[in-house]
């Protein structure tokens, strides 16, 4: 009797919510799977892409207007420290005197 009453309906719960868990553990893990092999339309810093862009003038603009004016490197840690600086990055337009921001 104190099993059906108070025990039973417990582990019921446990059992419904724990296949629940599980399924989104599994839809998680494969949802993971699925992002971190999906390839981005293109990689501006690959080198087959750059050696296109001087030869195709098209693809070069849309690159070009992509960046909104900026450096490339700008959107990448690793390339803006082997351009040796920020140089050309900060986006700010309103400076007084010698580079100072207002």
């Amino acid at each position: 009797m104190t099993y059906r009453e108070s025990v039973e309906p417990a582990v019921t719960k446990m059992k419904g919510f724990l296949l629940g868990l599980s399924v989104a553990w599994v839809l998680s893990c494969a949802s993971f799977a699925l992002s971190t092999h999906a390839k981005p339309m293109f990689n501006e810093y690959q080198p087959d892409f750059l050696n296109s862009l001087i030869t195709n003038d098209m693809m070069a603009g849309v690159a070009a207007e992509q960046s909104h004016g900026r450096p490339t490197y700008c959107d990448s840690r690793y390339y803006k420290v082997l351009a040796g600086s920020a140089q050309g990055c900060n986006t700010n337009k309103n400076t007084r005197g010698e580079g100072e921001t207002i």
